[in-house]
């Protein structure tokens, strides 16, 4: 009888995934010793910087998006990320995208970030200029991971995936480009390294072609 049962049929689907891009782009000639200099003497015209998700550390204002520096490393950084747009399936006859804010962030040992978004926004990215062993993870958080149905023993599974972890960890290296879902929620381990830890961060929107 059970031969002749009707196999059924089961599909598992991962519902609102939240995708990210990670790439090395050291073997590009990116020149970051150029780019990290002219990172600090932007920091020394303005040693306050701003505060948003940093805990210590300097962030800089939203920088000049037509600033030649800005724009050539954007320029660059844009044939990866176009393929990332694509993956999304936008609709590139109706839609492009476009950097919308930039601003840079070095963390020196003990600083941080605490969990944050970037609301108003499609993507968000980050790109690494200069990290070290222990000088932070990115860390990205579970949408539902402050919420009490979303909690299970730490123990209860073989292995940590990426649909049954509460968190997902990313080591930098240099030269790291990545980049993720505005919404979703992430932070930056202290810095626990006597280097500082120093990004180029972004936002992106799409906007509609003429």
């Amino acid at each position: 009888k059970g031969k002749d049962m009707k196999e059924m049929e089961m599909t598992i689907t991962p519902l609102f995934a939240a995708p990210f891009m990670k790439i090395n782009l050291l073997a590009d000639d990116y020149n970051l010793e150029a780019f990290k200099n002219y990172v600090r003497i932007q920091m020394a015209k303005d040693r306050d910087g701003i505060i948003k998700s940093n805990i210590g550390g300097w962030h800089s204002k939203n920088l000049e998006l037509r600033d030649g520096t800005i724009t050539r490393i954007l320029r660059k950084l844009s044939q990866h990320i176009d393929k990332f747009i694509d993956f999304y399936k936008v609709d590139r006859e109706k839609y492009n995208w476009e950097f919308s804010e930039s601003w840079f962030i070095t963390n020196d040992k003990g600083d941080y970030n605490v969990s944050h978004v970037h609301p108003n926004s499609f993507l968000s990215g980050v790109f690494y200029l200069q990290t070290y062993e222990d000088a932070g993870d990115l860390v990205f958080h579970h949408h539902a991971k402050n919420i009490d149905y979303h909690k299970q023993p730490v123990d209860a599974f073989k292995e940590n995936v990426n649909y049954n972890s509460d968190y997902w960890r990313v080591t930098p290296q240099d030269g790291d480009l990545v980049v993720f879902p505005s919404f979703l929620n992430h932070s930056v381990e202290e810095n626990k390294n006597d280097f500082p830890r120093m990004v180029l961060s972004f936002n992106i929107n799409l906007i509609k072609n003429d």
